[in-house]
Order: C-alpha cells, then structure tokens, then sequence
C-alpha cells in the first residue's frame, strides 16, 4: 500500500499518477484481460519462497529466478510496465532494464528506477488498477483468509459475468456501453461495487421491515420469495383461489 497521501487525489478520481517524472496512465476496463495476462508478475509472494529468494529486493528477485530456471518474468515486467506508461497518445516511453547483474534499475525514457525504488512503483501499479498484492507481514493463510472475510463482507451477494457487469452498470449510472467500457478499470468496478453494496442495503431495509430473516439464499418467510422446496406459497395461493371459486358458486 502507498503509505503518504501524496497520490491520494490521482487514485480516487482514477487519473494519471506522475513519480520521478513518469507518467503512470489507469489501465481501462477494454485492457483488462491483456492487464491481467501479465499483472501477476506484481503478485509473487515473497514470504513463500526460499530464503535466498525472499531477503532480496522484489525486482532482484525476478532476476535471480529468470537465471536460475530459464523464465521470462523480466520480460512479463517490461510489458506490464510498458502497458502502463503507454496508455495515451502523447508518445512512445520506451522501458528497459540497464545494469542487470550488478544493481538492476528501470529506464522510462532517461528517467529510471532502481531496484530499492521498486516497490512505490509496484504500489502506484497495483492499488491504481485495484489489484491486490500478498500481505507479506503477516502469515500467508492467515492475510488471506482475512482478506478473503472483509471481501465478503463489503461485496454484494451477486454474480455476474463481465457483459451482464457491463450492461448493470451502463444501465444504473446512465451512460453508453461504450463509455464503461473505456472507464478507468479502478472506476469501473468502485461504481460497479458500490451499486451492487447499495442494492444489497435497499434489500437488508426491506427484509428487515418485514421482521424477515433469511433461510438458505431467500428472504424467509415471503410468498415472493419462498425459501428452496417450500411450496406453501403454491397451496396459499391455491386456497385463496378456491375460496373466490366457492363464493362464486354459492352466489349462482
């Protein structure tokens, strides 16, 4: 997590973050499967590696496992980081990583970075596109299983594919399909988010108002809502039927 506030206003309002004169653009919701594709280079945990793995700088370790089992995650980086710098038409910024095998820096167009620097600008990456990095002060399970918590606690219970997420939120922001789907990705799911967490509330007011509770996944007792395998809705409505049939014959 970037500690200061000094970016605090670029995050919220999903804008450009510009560190040591480079320019770090939002990814859009269009570029999100090509952003994932190399985002998990950010998310290596490295309290779960070796010793000699983990006491390195984040970067150096990304060096020292490219040489030692022939991967390209240097080259992942510098697409993900070329991603990022390049996502308007001001022009090209070259990236590239000088000095390897001595103290490795990254070089945006004459402006670098070096590897003790690294992890503001992995910070800047993640939390400007919502992406989440292990927690590497706390024991592995347990970060995750709380992290796992407070998601389902704020998240709405509803699942949705990324076309139905699309249409819900072009329909209840009013905007074009177009216009969501050039949204900065942090936008688009902080709007998408807070409508689903709104929509949740609007229901807890009403069950709740009801004096209902919730049995399995339905608000419980409801005739709209029936909790699974429970038809007495159906016999209800069966016995109010009959009961207008009779009054009908006993007027004939």
């Amino acid at each position: 997590m970037i500690q200061n506030k000094k970016f605090y206003k670029e995050l919220i309002t999903c804008t450009p973050i510009t560190w040591k004169n480079i320019t770090f653009h939002p990814i859009k919701i269009s570029q999100k499967d090509v952003f994932y594709k190399y985002a998990n280079i950010l998310t290596i945990s490295q309290q779960a590696l070796p010793v000699e793995l983990a006491s390195v700088p984040y970067l150096r370790m990304l060096y020292m496992i490219d040489i030692a089992i022939g991967e390209s995650y240097l080259k992942q980086l510098q697409s993900l980081l070329y991603m990022c710098v390049n996502n308007d038409s001001a022009g090209i910024v070259e990236v590239k990583f000088i000095n390897i095998g001595e103290e490795i820096e990254i070089d945006f167009n004459g402006n670098r970075i070096n590897e003790a620097e690294f992890h503001i600008l992995r910070a800047i990456i993640a939390e400007q596109n919502l992406l989440k990095l292990p927690d590497e002060s706390h024991n592995i399970e347990l970060a995750q299983a709380r992290q796992d918590i407070a998601f389902s606690m704020h998240s709405a219970n509803i699942d949705m594919d990324f076309e139905h997420e699309l249409y819900f939120l072009s329909n209840n922001i009013h905007r074009t399909l177009d216009e969501c789907y050039e949204m900065p990705l942090r936008e688009f799911y902080m709007r998408l988010n807070s409508k689903l967490n709104q929509i949740n509330n609007d229901q807890s007011a009403l069950i709740g108002s009801a004096n209902m509770q919730w049995k399995g996944e339905n608000p419980y007792p409801s005739p709209l809502y029936p909790a699974k395998n429970d038809n007495r809705h159906l016999s209800q409505g069966n016995d109010m039927m009959m009961s207008k049939a009779s009054g009908v014959l006993d007027k004939r």
